[in-house]
């Protein structure tokens, strides 16, 4: 098992991973869960969604508040499952 030393302090790398979310799961699960405010949770204030060519689709809180409020508010009955 690996280990790291900060300060004389001990800690191993599988119990650090154990205590790091996961951004998609957590996002797949809040979607699940219907739980908007722990979707958008996942996004920084100022994050940017940007499609393959680099164009600007969306940017800041508001932005995303807005779409994806719509789109919450329109798939009540579509449900993302993880493929685990």
């Amino acid at each position: 098992m690996l280990q790291t030393v900060t300060s004389g302090l001990r800690t191993s790398i599988s119990t650090l991973h154990q205590r790091t979310i996961n951004p998609v799961q957590e996002q797949l699960d809040a979607y699940n869960a219907r739980d908007f405010e722990r979707f958008l949770a996942c996004y920084l204030a100022d994050a940017i969604i940007a499609n393959g060519a680099g164009d600007r689709l969306l940017s800041g809180e508001a932005q995303l508040r807005e779409m994806y409020g719509t789109l919450f508010g329109n798939s009540h009955r579509s449900r993302p499952r993880s493929s685990r």
